[in-house]
């Protein structure tokens, strides 16, 4: 769903898992096409040290501390600029998306995560009929490119309008909570995934308090779901998380 933060959960995903595998080597290839990485970077920053950005930006009337100034240099001299972390800035087709994965990997020498933001943004070309045709391609280029390097793929996608109709809204109702059939254009790579996880925030949609589904789930604005809708190796789950906005970062609750 738009603006409950797929973005910066990747940013988080890529920052975080540097942090809590010390002891193992990997890199970052990210395929931004969305947002410049100068941009993203910022929210890292702010994400890391508390800071809203705005603050480090010193923007609406806010400043930055000598003490938060020498904080974001320390930060980005000494662990920022040591993740091996890469952006690709530009719409790339399938072909393209492969062949930049794949020298990468050959550079590297790692195993590699490759985050994509997002799948409707890929170029097209004329192999590619249609929506419904080009997920299918890359579906099938991500599928087989883990076969051929040592590499995760994350990409993002977005919902259909569906989840905003009046019969979904119905406060504690079992349709509240979304499934597969809300992704938009993305049953190809639905099916080619190992795990799909969905973002929502009820607040976003008027829910009254404490009624998202039959759980009664809680409807404040800093409540978003993680819907696990497909784990290959796993059950169907809820992940509940509380943004944290002015940090750019989300929180598991347990």
């Amino acid at each position: 769903m738009s603006g409950v933060g797929k973005s910066f959960f990747l940013e988080q995903l890529s920052r975080e898992l540097f942090d809590l595998n010390p002891g193992q080597a990997f890199a970052v290839l990210n395929f931004n096409f969305e947002m410049p990485s100068d941009v993203i970077q910022l929210r890292n920053i702010s994400g890391k040290l508390h800071i809203p950005t705005r603050q480090l930006l010193s923007a609406e009337n806010t400043s930055l501390n000598d003490e938060a100034l020498k904080g974001a240099e320390d930060y980005v001299e000494n662990d920022l600029s040591q993740y091996p972390v890469y952006y690709a800035e530009h719409p790339r087709t399938v072909a393209e998306y492969i062949q930049i994965c794949k020298a990468f990997y050959d550079i590297m020498q790692v195993p590699i995560l490759i985050l994509s933001d997002h799948s409707g943004l890929f170029k097209t070309t004329s192999d590619d009929k249609g929506t419904v045709e080009f997920q299918e391609n890359l579906a099938k280029a991500m599928m087989a490119l883990k076969k051929s390097i040592p590499c995760t793929q994350v990409i993002l996608s977005q919902l259909n309008r569906d989840i905003e109709r009046a019969e979904r809204r119905i406060p504690k109702h079992a349709l509240n909570y979304v499934g597969k059939s809300d992704l938009r254009n993305s049953d190809a790579l639905f099916n080619a995934s190992d795990f799909v996880g969905v973002l929502h925030c009820p607040f976003r949609l008027n829910f009254p308090p404490n009624s998202y589904g039959p759980l009664k789930l809680s409807t404040n604005q800093e409540d978003i779901y993680l819907h696990v809708v497909k784990q290959r190796d796993g059950q169907e789950a809820i992940i509940q998380l509380t943004a944290d906005f002015k940090n750019m970062r989300l929180i598991d609750r347990i």
